[in-house]
């Protein structure tokens, strides 16, 4: 048992210098009805690439129906808000932390995803999703 504390500190410490944190927060507009920003925090303790993909209610096809935004996120902590569009009320929101992004030239295809956007994420750290529903003041609410 005494071998194995040091081992379980050893790996509690290594997982603490690694550490990642990402969340995803909902701001109301000034009358309190509906979702008017979507904010997106963490902190990192390496640089990495923050995906954030925003859907209308009922979207079938994620790539073609998408609103997808990719940023360079550096060592520490971080927070970017984004501008919720009517047209996305009542539908869903997805974030995560990635390693890398790969031009569509360095990719081993075929990808749907560099075709359309020239690039592609990889080696997915956090992910994070939600709901953008209205109050039900509001009357767009799923």
């Amino acid at each position: 048992m005494r071998k194995l504390v040091p081992l379980l500190l050893t790996l509690a410490l290594c997982a603490t210098a690694w550490s990642q944190e990402l969340g995803l927060s909902l701001k109301l507009d000034a009358k309190g009805k509906r979702p008017a920003k979507l904010v997106v925090e963490g902190q990192v303790s390496k640089a990495v690439w923050l995906g954030v993909s925003f859907y209308p209610y009922g979207t079938q096809n994620v790539l073609a129906d998408g609103t997808h935004q990719v940023l360079q996120i550096p060592v520490g902590r971080f927070e970017h808000s984004f501008t919720i569009a009517d047209r996305l009320l009542g539908g869903g929101v997805e974030a995560a932390l990635w390693e890398k992004k790969v031009p569509s030239a360095n990719c081993a295809g075929p990808c749907e995803w560099c075709k359309k956007n020239g690039y592609h994420l990889e080696n997915q750290i956090l992910y994070v999703y939600g709901s953008l529903a209205q109050s039900a003041a509001g009357g767009k609410g799923k």
